[in-house]
C-alpha cells in the first residue's frame, strides 16, 4: 500500500515537474490495483490551492472528484496528532503523514522530498525510486 504526498498530486492536475513520473505512477497501480492514499487533512489543502489556481469552483470540484477516483483518504485522528508531535521531524505534516502510515500499515509513503524522512520503518521514496523499485 502507498500514501503519496498532496504536492505528488498537485503535480499531476497542474502538469508541473514531476508529472511524467506521477502520471507513470498512477497509470502503474491502475494496472496492478494497488491501492494509494493520501490523508484526510491533505483534501482540505488540495481543495484550497487547486481553487487558488484556478479561480474556479466549479473546476475545483471536478478535479477533486477525479482526485477521489484515484486515492483513497485516511482519517487523521486526535491520538495521530499527538503521536506526530512526539516525532523530532523538523515539517509537522511529514510527522502527520508518517504516524498515519505507520498507524495504517502503509509500505511506502511517495513525496517530493524525502529528506526528511531517513531511516524510518514505513519507506519514503520518490515516484521515481517506487516504478524504479517496481521494474
Amino acid at each position: 500500500m502507498v500514501l503519496i504526498d498532496a504536492n505528488l498530486i498537485l503535480d499531476l492536475i497542474f502538469a508541473r515537474g514531476n508529472y511524467d513520473t506521477v502520471a507513470a505512477f498512477f497509470h502503474k497501480t491502475s494496472v496492478t490495483g494497488e491501492p494509494i492514499f493520501i490523508i484526510s487533512s491533505a483534501v482540505a489543502d488540495l481543495f484550497y490551492i487547486v481553487r487558488e489556481e484556478t479561480r474556479d469552483e466549479e473546476q475545483t470540484s471536478r478535479l477533486m472528484s477525479q482526485i477521489f477516483r484515484l486515492v483513497k483518504i485516511l482519517a487523521v485522528s486526535e491520538d495521530d496528532i499527538i503521536e506526530a508531535f512526539g516525532k523530532q521531524w523538523v515539517d509537522f505534516q511529514d510527522r502527520v503523514q508518517y504516524t498515519i502510515a505507520e498507524n495504517n500499515r502503509i509500505q511506502y509513503i511517495l513525496t517530493s522530498n524525502t529528506g526528511d524522512n531517513k531511516n524510518t520503518e514505513v519507506k519514503v521514496l520518490t515516484p521515481k525510486e517506487y516504478l524504479d523499485m517496481l521494474n
